[in-house]
């Protein structure tokens, strides 16, 4: 079985202050029954520059058990923050390679079509 890809946001709460929630997002069926499942991030360098061919690998039992359903049952989304794994990688001398979205690029109202 080939992996499903996820989609890695790193939402900015408050742009004036800085403070941010990084989540990995991806659809519900890419988690629902999963047992045992794997995150890869890309690592960072000193400067935050992606290292493009280092990864740091993350395997997690109880899989579907870690990640949150959006709170609207028709909206296909799971998310599981990864503020905890930022931090182990840290410990271990190891940065993640991430962008941020700030609140400004969220549009507020649904656009129509």
């Amino acid at each position: 079985m080939e992996p499903e890809l996820v989609s890695f946001f790193n939402f900015l709460l408050d742009d004036a202050t800085g403070n941010h929630n990084p989540v990995v997002i991806t659809n519900k069926h890419v988690v629902v029954g999963a047992q045992t499942g794997k995150l890869f991030f890309t690592k960072a360098s000193e400067t935050r520059e992606p290292l493009d061919t280092e990864h740091y690998e993350l395997v997690q039992n109880n899989f579907e058990s870690l990640w949150v359903m959006h709170p609207n049952n028709s909206f296909d989304l799971f998310a599981i923050p990864i503020t905890f794994y930022q931090i182990e990688a840290e410990e271990n001398g190891i940065k993640l390679f991430y962008k941020s979205l700030g609140n400004k690029l969220i549009p507020k109202v649904p656009p129509t079509c």
